[in-house]
This record gives C-alpha cells, sequence and structure tokens, in this order.
C-alpha cells in the first residue's frame, strides 16, 4: 500500500480528495502555499496544507481563525482595568504560525489602545523551494530539509509516514533522501542551484502589515532574546510552551527570555487548546522582580505552570 500527496495547484479545486484509500489525510505541500492565498477558501487551504507541515525542530505549524476568542476577550477585559488606553501599548506575540491569531488579538486590542504596537512573530516563517526536473526539494533557512515532492509523492523529512501503513513510501523516502534530495542540497550549498523563498503568514496577516504601521511581523527563536524595539507591556506565547517541544532547561531559557522582555509589572499570557472556539487552558502572569505571579487563570491552567513560577530571576 502506498499513499500519494498533493503536489500541483489544480488538485486543490476541489476534485481530488484530501484523503488515502486508508482515510488517512494526505500531504499537501507546502510549496503550494503562496499559491492559494487569493482563493476563496484560501484559509481552508492553508489550514490544511499547515496541518500536516512541520518546522525544522518538528513541530507543527497548524493554526485557526478566532482560536482564542473567549480567552482574548477575557484579556482585554483585564487590560483595560490595568493599562492606561492612552498610553502606549507595546505586544510580543510570539510563536503566531501564520499571524492569524496575532490579527484577531490586535483587531481585538486597536480599538481600545490605539498607541498600539504589536510584533507578532514566528520561529522559521520561511522555506526555500529548490527544483530539478521533477524533483522539488523544500529546506528551512539553515537548509535542513523539511519536504521532498516528486510526483504524485510529497514526503515529509520531519513526520514520515508509519511503514506498517505504507512500505512503499517508505522505501520511496529513503530512495529519495539519498540520490535526490541530499545531490540537490550539495549543489544549493555550492551556489549551483535555484530557490525561491516562500513566505508562511497569512495573506491576512500581510494584508494587516501593509495597512496598518501599528503591526508587524518577524522571526523570533524564543529560545533566543526577544528582539524588540523597547520592552513590552504583554507577552504572548500560545500554543507553544508544550513538553514535548522543549526539554526543562529550555523552558527556564524561554521563560527568562520572557521575564526580560517584559517591563515591570508586564504580562506574560500563555495556554493552549485543541480546535478553534474549544476552551483554552492557560493563564496571565504579572512580571515581578524575582520571576512570575499568576493573577488570573483559564480552564485548567497552563500546563506546564511549574515552570513558569519557579523560574527566579539571577540576583543582580
Amino acid at each position: 500500500m502506498f499513499k500519494t500527496g498533493i503536489h500541483h495547484i489544480s488538485q486543490l479545486d476541489g476534485s481530488v480528495s484530501l484523503k488515502s484509500l486508508l482515510g488517512k489525510d494526505r500531504v499537501v505541500s507546502v510549496t503550494l502555499y503562496d499559491q492559494i492565498l487569493d482563493f476563496p477558501n484560501a484559509d481552508f487551504l492553508a489550514e490544511r496544507i499547515l496541518d500536516c507541515f512541520s518546522d525544522e525542530r518538528g513541530v507543527y505549524k497548524r493554526t485557526y481563525a478566532n482560536r482564542f476568542e473567549a480567552f482574548d476577550a477575557h484579556l482585554l477585559q483585564m487590560m483595560e482595568g490595568q493599562f492606561d488606553p492612552a498610553s502606549p501599548m507595546v505586544v510580543a506575540d510570539v510563536s503566531v504560525s501564520d499571524g492569524r491569531t496575532a490579527c484577531d488579538l490586535f483587531e481585538r486590542l486597536a480599538p481600545r489602545f490605539p498607541r498600539i504596537a504589536h510584533y507578532a512573530s514566528d520561529f522559521s516563517p520561511h522555506v526555500l523551494v529548490l527544483k530539478e526536473g521533477r524533483f522539488t526539494l523544500t529546506l528551512s533557512r539553515k537548509n535542513r530539509i523539511l519536504e521532498m515532492m516528486w510526483p504524485p509523492f510529497v514526503f515529509s523529512a520531519m513526520k514520515p509516514e508509519t511503514p506498517h501503513f505504507y512500505p512503499l513510501n517508505f522505501v520511496l523516502r529513503k530512495f529519495m533522501r539519498r540520490f535526490l534530495a541530499e545531490p540537490l542540497l550539495r549543489k544549493h550549498l555550492a551556489g549551483q542551484a535555484q530557490t525561491r523563498e516562500i513566505q508562511l503568514f497569512s495573506m491576512r496577516a500581510l494584508n494587516l502589515v501593509r495597512k496598518d504601521a501599528r503591526f508587524h511581523l518577524g522571526e523570533q527563536n524564543i529560545l533566543e532574546p526577544l528582539m524588540l524595539p523597547e520592552p513590552a507591556h504583554l507577552v504572548r506565547s500560545m500554543n507553544v510552551l508544550n513538553p514535548t517541544y522543549f526539554t526543562p532547561a529550555d523552558l527556564a531559557r524561554v521563560v527568562g527570555n520572557f521575564h526580560r522582555a517584559l517591563r515591570p509589572g508586564g504580562w506574560l499570557v500563555a495556554g493552549s487548546n485543541e480546535d478553534a472556539g474549544s476552551v483554552v487552558h492557560g493563564a496571565v502572569y504579572r512580571k515581578t522582580e524575582a520571576g512570575f505571579e499568576r493573577i488570573w487563570q483559564s480552564g485548567q491552567g497552563l500546563e506546564l505552570e511549574t515552570h513558569v513560577l519557579s523560574w527566579q530571576a539571577p540576583a543582580k
């Protein structure tokens, strides 16, 4: 048994099933992402493409619009009681995937805080695409192999299919990596291959940047200090503080980076949920001189709260 992928834009017109014969999701090539942005159903297709694409850490970029609607509404109520609407407001929104949830938050906050500066960022929001003959290779900016496409097959390099269900895919994937992907990668590293870059931010986020100078998109690895022009009033990190993504040492580094990015008394907002509209299990934490204190909890709270509350700022 084998599973083919979605490799051409014509397959996204609704005439081709996005499921395999076994009912499993077929991989939709990330190389189609910039070709669907003007489609009437672009939001659905973008979700579907990102649902099976993971970055070089093996982290999926799954996203939905209006994902945190009730959570964001309560957050706004809290902010109105704490921050002066007439004063500047700096928001750092990290790990935003394609940026749609960042748009949701900005459009909720901006009418109430007109002097807002909203910095939305994600880890590796760009990919490089190389093509040689019928073979297409997708790389991260650090030249890590992310996807291999040899029609009709599309393989995620980070999330392979189960050999038990798709033994032919397993064999083909190994063949493609050794005899097609790695030689093309060597050509690229030697400057002998043509590349194009795809930006994985949604059209909604890109349009918002163009029409509103208060909204910004960027690249940010949260294991490194946050790049902000000034300390933030609010740092939001949704669906990223996950024990499968970080070691305890890395989590301590991330929490420390959030603490340093905030001004005194600033808020860290963190949580996670499943589908759009589902309950967010998270919390809002206030920065103290020594670390963080929780000031509100949503649902069952943040799974990794102990890592936040136990973190202590280095002695001065």
